[in-house]
């Protein structure tokens, strides 16, 4: 197989609220050389993601749950503790229905 490159690269920011926005962020990939040309042969790549507050993403999760869960949260994919020294760039939120 030969290897992908990456083609273009685009960001999209539509404004929510005073400040968040729904953003997405596209990637475009082709393999090189003949094959190329052929549409079957490009690949796309789209992460589409709406900004949320730490604490009232958390309060929606658990409410899903009916405080049924573990709740888990990392940062960066390391163990995340609120006040650490270094804020993430981003959180995963692990849930684990308990009943």
């Amino acid at each position: 197989m030969e290897p992908k490159s990456l083609q273009s690269v685009s960001y999209e920011w539509a404004p929510w609220d005073s400040y968040l926005g729904y953003n997405t962020f596209n990637q475009n990939y082709r393999t090189p050389g003949r094959k190329a040309r052929i549409k079957l042969f490009c690949s796309k790549f789209r992460l589409s993601y709406y900004p949320h507050r730490l604490d009232s993403f958390t309060a929606l999760l658990e409410e899903a749950f009916g405080g049924h869960c573990e709740h888990r949260v990392f940062g960066d994919f390391l163990p995340y503790t609120p006040g650490q020294e270094k804020d993430p760039c981003y959180f995963i939120h692990v849930m684990k229905k308990t009943t």
